[in-house]
């Protein structure tokens, strides 16, 4: 091989090793891109997207799941145990404030912070609760560019005055709605006598924050309250100064209610799934949503499934339009009795001109019209109009 041909297969050789490096390079940045919109998981839990466990996938830094020690974390401390998209909302696990004495009169006790800047603590989904009998509780906050603080106080001389078990009801324990807008808060648990006149059986204060549905008071708390954190709910949202629209094919933004500084991604009627991938919210030809509890109706409401969508129905309500008709009816029928129309004032009514009025047609061949309403023309309930 002479040295020309020598350099050309060099310089073919070289060419296919930069195509091959290439087209490796491109194979995963795609297949990056790809797991960037799949379901991921940490530990037990799935992690959906806009959260991810790859922090170079994450659309903003708050939707970053550290997982390095298989717990999913948000944050460099706070324990996620549930991520929602369909509520956006996101469940973590938040530490309780506890003052506690002994006999000879010294104390112990901490001062726990949350903060959650980029997050809004529930105002709805949780409450400020406050466990003792010699006790009061601190809740310090900020948000909307304003700091606040609420509290509350128990006091009980004895058990037998203790709200009952499942009953947080303001002796031995109180509970009181939080501020909305919080983003960082801060507890603290006091007493009024260092727990003096009842540490028999009532030795702490704990003060928390917790999801009101996950909290059931016992009276036994009263002696210890074992858990060191609680439940909490924090709402999220897609920040507007990211100034990139998220909602994928089939999706809608509404704006989050409050401060105005996010945005939700919502499927539109007829689909589900996750509205914040490019292809995520798929049609539902054949979905029952009364089966499966996706509607609104009340529990005075029944939910009737459509196709593609559901109607809600009152229960134990009457047809109105049923309703008018059998009035006008039982009208007619007084006025024929009492002679006081001379167009209604014969034996036999005037088929035509009920069925006008009634706006139903007779298709019975022997005059008699086949409706509830005109049945009860021709069966009128027994009422005396001979007064009238």
């Amino acid at each position: 091989m002479g040295l020309l041909e020598r350099i050309l297969h060099i310089i073919v050789t070289i060419k296919h090793t930069i195509v091959l490096v290439f087209m490796m390079f491109v194979s995963v940045a795609a297949a990056q891109e790809i797991n960037c919109y799949n379901d991921q998981s940490c530990g037990n839990m799935t992690i959906p997207y806009p959260f991810v466990v790859s922090e170079s996938c994450a659309l903003e830094k708050k939707f970053f799941i550290n997982c390095s020690t298989k717990e999913p974390m948000l944050g460099e401390n706070v324990w996620v145990t549930n991520i929602s998209i369909q509520t956006h909302e996101i469940s973590i696990t938040s530490y309780v404030a506890r003052l506690c004495y002994k006999k000879s009169g010294t104390g112990e006790t901490n001062r726990p912070s949350l903060r959650v800047p980029k997050f809004t603590i529930s105002s709805s989904k949780n409450k400020f609760t406050v466990i003792g009998c010699d006790s009061y509780g601190y809740l310090y906050g900020n948000g909307k560019n304003q700091n606040y603080s609420t509290g509350c106080f128990t006091r009980c001389e004895s058990l037998d005055t203790v709200s009952a078990n499942n009953s947080c009801s303001g002796i031995g324990c109180c509970q009181i709605d939080i501020p909305s807008g919080f983003k960082n808060i801060s507890l603290g648990a006091h007493s009024f006598f260092n727990h003096s006149g009842v540490m028999d059986f009532n030795p702490c204060t704990y003060a928390f924050v917790v999801e009101k549905d996950k909290f059931s008071f016992s009276r036994t708390y009263l002696a210890e309250f074992p858990e060191e954190k609680q439940p909490l709910v924090l709402e999220w949202a897609i920040d507007k100064a990211a100034n990139q629209y998220m909602c994928g094919k089939n999706a809608t933004k509404e704006d989050k209610v409050g401060d105005g500084s996010g945005y939700y991604c919502k499927c539109n009627q007829g689909y589900v799934g996750n509205p914040y991938l490019p292809h995520g919210c798929q049609g539902i030809i054949h979905f029952d949503e009364c089966q499966n509890n996706h509607h609104n109706c009340t529990v005075n409401q029944y939910c009737i499934n459509t196709e593609g969508n559901y109607t809600c129905q009152p229960k134990n309500q009457p047809d109105q339009l049923l309703v008018i008709k059998i009035t006008i009816a039982m009208e007619l029928e007084g006025l024929r009795k009492t002679e006081k129309h001379p167009w209604v004032n014969e034996e036999v009514m005037n088929m035509e001109e009920i069925e006008y009025l009634l706006a139903e047609t007779s298709n019975a061949n022997d005059g008699s019209i086949t409706t509830s309403a005109y049945d009860s023309v021709r069966n009128p309930v027994s009422l005396d109009f001979s007064g009238r």
